[in-house]
């Protein structure tokens, strides 16, 4: 397996210092984040932001945006979806010039679901998977497991995304295991063991801090090795099952932030180049 280093775990930092701060501490693969991706694009072509990974040595291989507050692929009615489905393309396109092969997708928020949601869900991803084919694009779905105002969000489990991964099966179609969103839903290594690793797209580390469950949020994640999931063997039984994608770390630490892309990409890389 190879390893990457996510821009949401530098999120404050702007795309410019992302490359340089990972150029320097020797990472070679990056998981960009759709709204920076999108402040950096503001000012620059696509073709500028291929050439800045290029020189800076990574290779970009995911793209992934953050929880949003509104109905998006799962949620979005026949009224709406048309616009969806624009910003979506919009997205494969990007991710095709960079040669970027999985663009992962969060749950809609629990706050928009109405009666029907489920098929409606169905359609919508029968569409974005052909969509997202046609640009060479997987579509890895990412539940989401975080409390309220945030939370909750309408797949909040891995059993749920299982489920919709499996009953649309499109070859486009698959998941995302981020282990603070799996272990915060009652997950378990044992539960790791039983993953269809066929459908497993992409994967994000982080370690956790010993706390109930419930108290958990994106802010306590930790770099691996300083918090108390069995990490090496995580790593290990999705090696034994033939998972052969990235291991990307994706942290939304403060305290790592405050100290600046350099110092966090350097200590991601400590933390994280065991697993190559």
């Amino acid at each position: 397996m190879n390893i990457a280093i996510s821009q949401i775990t530098t999120l404050p930092a702007s795309t410019a210092a992302d490359l340089e701060a990972f150029s320097q501490t020797g990472w070679q693969a990056v998981e960009l984040a759709i709204s920076k991706v999108d402040r950096y694009l503001a000012e620059h072509s696509v073709e500028q932001l291929g050439a800045d990974l290029t020189a800076a040595g990574l290779v970009p291989i995911a793209a992934i945006g953050l929880a949003s507050s509104e109905a998006g692929l799962l949620l979005s009615t026949k009224d709406n979806y048309e616009s969806y489905e624009r910003g979506l393309e919009r997205q494969l396109a990007i991710c095709k010039a960079l040669g970027i092969k999985n663009l992962g997708i969060g749950a809609d928020p629990a706050s928009k679901e109405y009666e029907g949601w489920y098929e409606t869900a169905l359609a919508n991803l029968r569409k974005a998977g052909d969509l997202a084919e046609r640009y060479e694009v997987r579509l890895g779905l990412e539940f989401m497991s975080l409390a309220p105002p945030i939370g909750p969000f309408i797949l909040e489990n891995m059993d749920q995304t299982l489920r919709i991964v499996e009953d649309i099966d499109h070859p486009s179609i698959g998941y995302n295991l981020d282990l603070f969103h799996f272990y915060r839903s009652g997950g378990s290594l044992e539960d790791i063991e039983a993953l269809p690793v066929e459908k497993l797209f992409h994967v994000h580390l982080c370690d956790l801090p010993h706390l109930k469950l419930a108290e958990l949020d994106d802010s306590h994640r930790l770099l691996p090795g300083e918090g108390i999931l069995p990490m090496d063997k995580i790593v290990q039984v999705l090696r034994d099952k033939g998972y052969t994608g990235y291991l990307a770390l994706e942290l939304l630490n403060q305290e790592l932030w405050d100290k600046g892309p350099i110092y966090t990409a350097d200590r991601g890389m400590h933390a994280m180049q065991k697993y190559r």
